[in-house]
């Protein structure tokens, strides 16, 4: 029986790659024409199958590479005010006796304190009438 179903091709592949992961071009063509499948697909086939395969031994390694947790039960959690009393924060916080508020120095305002500058020589600015003396 030539091909079959998908199933039976697939069942005939995996049977195939179970025992032999890497096809010739001769043995490619064969299957392929054994399953009513072209050799670009059997040869895709066996590609991603062995990248597959490849992927998930990586995996099972990277798996065998982590350290065994220590299994020794967590710890107990405890409430804020189990934890406050465990540290010694049960005690009240006293405010400040007096309000921040504005505690920077007063300031004197400026005043007319700027002067007039005279411009760059060669510059084109003229100042203004009120700040000329």
């Amino acid at each position: 029986e030539r091909g079959g179903s998908p199933k039976v091709q697939l069942s005939k592949l995996k049977a195939r790659f179970g025992h032999q992961k890497y096809l010739s071009s001769e043995e490619r063509a064969q299957l392929a024409c054994s399953l009513s499948l072209t050799e670009k697909q059997v040869q895709r086939w066996f590609q991603n199958r062995r990248a597959k395969v490849k992927r998930q031994e990586s995996t099972a390694g990277s798996c065998k590479s982590v350290k065994k947790v220590d299994t020794q039960p967590a710890p107990e959690l405890l409430l804020d005010s189990e934890l406050t009393s465990q540290i010694g924060l049960n005690q009240q916080v006293q405010p400040a006796t007096k309000p921040l508020g504005n505690q920077l120095p007063a300031t004197k305002p400026l005043g007319n304190q700027l002067q007039a500058t005279k411009p760059f020589k060669g510059s084109s600015y003229k100042q203004p009438n009120h700040l000329t003396s």
